[in-house]
């Protein structure tokens, strides 16, 4: 049986890197440290990857991250198929290590 706080929360501390995170990457909805090694983002879909599905934008292979869920219509699909067709339309929640957070500011400024 445990009494008491067992994990101290900062909210003006993560609130910061989220904002400071909106800054720097004006398309990242959201930002979520999952662990010292990895972060969640909600991005906007950038545009030179519409209409291509998942497996052919390679972004694993290219940039490192992995699509763990999309966002359409207000709905979230977790786990899309490799054969889902990235829209304007979306957002996609992707997962990085967190020593590769570039990776997904360069796939961001791709199609700019």
């Amino acid at each position: 049986l445990k009494i008491g706080a067992d994990r101290v929360v900062y909210p003006e501390r993560d609130m910061g890197k989220r904002f400071a995170h909106s800054l720097v990457q004006s398309d990242v909805l959201e930002f979520i440290t999952l662990s010292e090694e990895y972060s969640m983002m909600e991005i906007n879909t950038p545009q030179f990857l519409w209409g291509e599905s998942i497996r052919e934008s390679d972004v694993r292979g290219r940039y490192k991250i992995n699509i763990v869920a999309l966002r359409r219509d207000g709905k979230i699909m977790v786990n899309p198929l490799p054969e889902e067709v990235l829209q304007k339309e979306g957002a996609a929640h992707i997962t990085e290590a967190s020593g590769l957070r570039s990776q997904a500011a360069h796939m961001q400024c791709q199609g700019k």
